[in-house]
């Protein structure tokens, strides 16, 4: 989901969020009570983030904790559905790239750099290429 989705799923309707839309592209001042609003719903947004299921915790229970346990499922989901289509030869390796994912999209510039994979300088597309693909 966007921000958009996730204003929507938090009962925000869509008349506001269009005039929100508008306000964002016509670069135009937002009321202050509105913007405060915003950058609450935004917080949560980075917060609970954008998985429908993470979402709809969020909605039912409004309990953060929940929610991380619905990301945890899914990142345990991903993982396993990434290990059962590869070698065995390979499963390390997939399970680095996996997890150094959250870190390389921190960065400011979001490429993906191999070698801080495995925290080793030389290492690159021919050790971890067909892991990542």
């Amino acid at each position: 989901m966007d921000l958009e989705e996730f204003l929507w799923a938090m009962g925000i309707g869509k008349e506001l969020t269009a005039k929100i839309r508008q306000w964002i592209d016509t670069g135009s001042e937002v009321d202050v009570s509105i913007g405060s609003a915003l950058t609450r719903y935004f917080r949560k947004f980075m917060t609970v983030g954008g998985m429908p299921a993470a979402v709809q915790k969020y909605v039912d229970t409004k309990d953060c904790n929940e929610v991380w346990d619905v990301l945890a499922s899914i990142c345990n989901i991903i993982e396993k559905d990434a290990l059962r289509y590869s070698d065995k030869k390979d499963r390390l390796k997939i399970l680095a790239c996996l997890e150094s994912i959250p870190s390389q999209l921190a960065r400011e510039n979001k490429t993906f750099v191999y070698k801080d994979v495995g925290k080793q300088a030389g290492t690159g597309r021919r050790e971890y290429g067909s892991s990542l693909d």
